[in-house]
């Protein structure tokens, strides 16, 4: 796990995937391409999804509809505590994007407008 923390709210604890692109500045390892693909090949724990979920502010369904996991699959997925490779890979770069988006506006709150 990794942390970071807000102003308004002290320290959060975050996923290991999620946190790295998400909040880059509080990542304590980047994974190599090689570590990364692994996991996005295995497939990423559903926390990874429930952690971008909580870091956005926004509901569990409305990011899988953004990310395109229906909500009978995101049923299954939670259930069976993994994604799978496609929905894993999806979940990296939005986590990815936000990041940037976080970075550039120097935001999360102006990020998340976006």
């Amino acid at each position: 796990m990794k942390y970071r923390t807000t102003p308004e709210q002290g320290p959060v604890v975050i996923s290991d995937v999620v946190a790295t692109y998400m909040v880059p500045s509080a990542a304590t390892h980047w994974p190599t391409s090689g570590e990364l693909i692994a996991s996005i090949v295995k497939g990423l724990a559903f926390k990874e999804l429930t952690a971008l979920q909580e870091g956005l502010g926004v509901s569990l369904d409305k990011l899988a509809g953004t990310l395109g996991i229906a909500k009978a699959t995101l049923s299954r997925r939670k259930v069976q505590g993994r994604l799978d490779p496609e929905e894993s890979d999806r979940v990296v770069r939005f986590a990815r994007l936000m990041g940037k988006a976080v970075e550039v506006l120097e935001s999360q709150d102006a990020a998340r407008q976006c």
